[in-house]
């Protein structure tokens, strides 16, 4: 399966780092592909995240197969703003449990 991953920190004195490496190896333990990493820092609350928006036009595409969040707060304030592009309503949002094999 080709994944996504998603990571955002809300200001420039903090890293994705972290985020990035545990997202990284829950996807090698599913034996997934990671192809795409897009990473925003700054706050949430402008609605103007220049990755986020790139993850979504990349989805579109049909780049990867899902997206992995290390939270989901960017995902649940974006559909409370309503700021989701409107192509976005073809995408099933799900939030399965996810397990390591």
């Amino acid at each position: 399966m080709r994944i996504a991953i998603y990571g955002r920190v809300s200001t420039d004195k903090q890293d994705t780092l972290n985020q990035l490496r545990q997202l990284r190896e829950f996807a090698s333990g599913q034996d997934w592909m990671v192809v795409g990493e897009f990473v925003d820092i700054g706050s949430g609350k402008s609605g103007d995240r220049e990755k986020f928006k790139a993850l979504f036009a990349a989805a579109s595409r049909r780049e990867f197969d899902l997206v992995l969040f290390w939270s989901l707060e960017p995902l649940a304030k974006s559909r409370q703003r309503g700021d989701l592009e409107a192509g976005t309503a073809n995408f099933r949002i799900g939030l399965p449990r996810a397990t390591p094999k």
